[in-house]
């Protein structure tokens, strides 16, 4: 604003009522803001008080002692998941080595099921000649064995 420019009474009077109703508006803000201002610095204060270690228990534990918990127990977790994931791949390996057993006795028992199945055959055949041979020796006996 030029002041220059007021050449008469009645705008300097409208400058100075504009000038004034700001200040006010001004003073009157911060005069309100002041409660909040308090409450901020004190929020503040607290979240310091709490970061740093300067507080001795006094309030319960602080926030590095309970950082420094977490990333203990954080490693603990890290250390037991690396052990399971070993226990996991022993117990892989020993299902592998259960599943090859099962596939050798399945085998087995393939083999032993057909050798079975040929000495019953063999054994039919045998006794198809056996009673054949008897009732051509004794043609006359109900039962010739």
């Amino acid at each position: 604003m030029n002041w220059s420019d007021i050449d008469n009474a009645w705008a300097f009077l409208a400058v100075l009522v504009v000038t004034v109703a700001n200040l006010t508006v001004v003073i009157v803000g911060q005069r309100r803001g002041r409660p909040r201002w308090r409450r901020d610095r004190e929020l503040i204060r607290d979240i310091h008080h709490e970061a740093v270690n300067d507080h001795g228990g006094r309030s319960g534990p602080n926030m590095r002692d309970q950082i420094d918990r977490i990333e203990s127990s954080q490693q603990t977790v890290a250390q037991q998941a690396k052990e399971l994931r070993h226990w996991l791949g022993d117990q892989a390996r020993d299902i592998a080595g259960i599943r090859q057993d099962i596939g050798g006795l399945r085998g087995e028992q393939r083999d032993t099921a057909r050798e079975l199945a040929e000495h019953r055959r063999e054994t039919r055949e045998f006794e198809d000649r056996v009673t054949g041979f008897a009732r051509d020796q004794h043609p006359d006996a109900e039962n010739p064995l």
